[in-house]
Parts: C-alpha cells; structure tokens; sequence
C-alpha cells in the first residue's frame, strides 16, 4: 500500500494489523538468542506476558475492588520494566526482616551475588518472615471461593474440611468447594505464589514461561494429590506469578468453569454473552488487583521493617560504651 493512501484505509482500522506485526516482530527478535538480553530480562519479559498478567493494562472499567494505592501502582509497572522500586528505603539494608529464615542478621544477610537484585525486592515479595505471605494466598482463595458461589452456587470452606492427610504429619489445603452435581463432589485447592524473577527460578524462567508452573504445581500435587484422593476428593494447585501469571492450564480451565452455565443460559436468553464476559473479567481483575496489592506491601514492609532493625542496630551500636582502654 502507498503511503499516501494510508488516511484513506484508516476507516479500516488497520492500525491493529500493523502494530500486531511490529510487536511480533519485536518479541521474536527480544526472546531470539542474538537479542543479547540477559537471563532476568528474558525472565521478565516472558512472565509479564503470561496471561491474565496483561489484563490489568487493558481495563475498561475499574471498580473500587480494583483501585490500587500508588505503591502498588509503582510495583505494577516497576516490576514489568525492571525498574528500582521507588517507595523502597534508602539506603537499601542488607538483610531481610529479622523472622527471615533465610537472610536476617542473624543468618549474615544477603550475599554479595544478589546484591544488585535489592532495589527490586524480589526475595521480599516470597519471603515468609511475617503471616503477610499467608494473607496474601488466603485472599486469593477467598476470591475464588466466593465466585464458586456466586456463580456455580457451590458451598466454599476457608476454615474447616482443609486436611489433606488421612495419617502422619498433617497437611492443609487453603480452600474446598463442593458441587453436588459433579463427581468428585469436593475440590481441594491450594493457592501459592511465587516469583519467577528469583535465582531460584530465573534460569527456567528465561527458557519457558510454563516452567514455574509445572514445577510448583508437582511440589503441591507431592504434598497434598494422595491424601485427597484417598478421602475421594479432587486437588488442584492454583498457582499465580508475582507478575500476574496464572497456571498450570488445568487450573485456568476450572476458573473459566465458574461461567460455564452463565455463558450458556446468557447466549440461550440473549444471543449474546456480553455480561457474562464482563462478569468473568471482573473476577479476573480482582484476583490481579489482590495479587499485586498484597506483594507491594510485602516488598514494601519487609523492606522497611529490614531498615529500621538496621538502625536500630547502629544506634545500639553509638550508644554503647567505648571498649576501657587497656592498662599502662
């Protein structure tokens, strides 16, 4: 097409056609081995276009449910761009929260090889040392219990009928959900978190954007699939990305399952499944919005709570004594 006749096709929409190619172009070349794109870069680049991660740069309606506060604004695109949190202290210590299993003072901080990983906080938004992980995956439960309701009028259990054990140590899930017209009657489910972009993960992460998910998925299966089957009830592992990836496949499908009998009665009734559409995208977002609101606050506290027994440290330090000066 000659260039002058471009105005003339712009009721064509066409401009779909060409940015469509011009970012495939570009995402071929970036993952590419002649890119020149270091391990975490690749990393970031897959995860972040890990659906439903995209949904929260393309809604048209955002409720009060899906408002996020400017840290979690700022951790939402920082994370994607690879940028330094900006609401992290500074100096950045040296060390994660003093419960940290892991990298507390206690246990010599971080090590000189992820040092440069800081100013992302990239352990904090995994790490453990405070009950904010666990409120964070109970959230993300409670949201999809609560569509299991709402849309399938199923019974959801966040508090009791969570063992997954018949003997020995015992082992929870986070969520069931029981359905009487489906055979097993009760789903088991357990949700986790985690972040691709750590040495851990990133290796994996740079070659395969499913990689985090199988991986995560069979440690849960190891842990809960038996004990579930033994009592007759299905398990599924519900696994998110700190960047909004959702997986394995078989748990997209069963969310997707919510609608199934919205979609039908709405295109029997209407032709059409607009609302039903709508009504699945909320939910969408709003398992995003929780996800990112929730790991901001733990990168962002971990981070502070780290900073201040750092100080707390070295006034301990000023204030203390000078050593008596030897005799003679």
């Amino acid at each position: 097409m000659a260039v002058h006749l471009l105005p003339s096709a712009a009721g064509h929409r066409p401009q779909h056609s060409f940015t469509h190619a011009l970012f495939t172009h570009l995402r071929h070349h970036l993952l590419s081995p002649a890119s020149g794109l270091s391990t975490l870069a690749l990393a970031r680049l897959r995860h972040a276009a890990m659906p439903p991660s995209p949904m929260l740069f393309q809604m048209y309606y955002i409720p009060a449910t899906s408002a996020l506060t400017n840290i979690g604004v700022q951790y939402l695109y920082c994370l994607r761009l690879g940028v330094p949190l900006p609401f992290l202290p500074s100096p950045l210590p040296l060390r994660c929260h003093p419960r940290c299993p892991s990298y507390s003072a206690r246990k010599g901080g971080f090590p000189a090889a992820i040092h440069h990983l800081l100013a992302h906080a990239y352990h904090q938004s995994a790490c453990g040392a405070t009950p904010r992980r666990h409120k964070r995956h109970d959230v993300l439960a409670q949201i999809i219990g609560q569509a299991a309701t709402t849309y399938l009028n199923a019974l959801h259990n966040l508090r009791s009928r969570l063992s997954s054990s018949t003997g020995g140590a015992a082992t929870k899930v986070d969520l069931v959900i029981t359905l009487h017209s489906t055979y097993p009657p009760v789903t088991a489910i357990d949700v986790t978190v985690s972040c691709p972009l750590l040495p851990s993960h990133v290796e994996a992460a740079a070659k395969d954007a499913a990689a985090i998910f199988t991986a995560r998925a069979a440690e849960k299966n190891n842990k809960h699939l038996a004990g579930c089957i033994a009592q007759e009830r299905a398990f599924l592992p519900v696994v998110f990305t700190t960047l909004g990836g959702l997986g394995p496949p078989e748990a997209v499908h069963y969310l997707d399952s919510f609608f199934s009998e919205t979609y039908a009665a709405e295109r029997a009734a209407t032709g059409s499944t607009r609302r039903t559409n709508h009504l699945r995208t909320l939910f969408m977002q709003s398992l995003l919005t929780s996800l990112t609101a929730s790991t901001a606050d733990m990168a962002a506290q971990l981070t502070h709570d780290a900073a201040t027994d750092a100080d707390t440290d070295a006034a301990a330090a000023a204030d203390a004594p000078a050593p008596a000066a030897p005799p003679g």
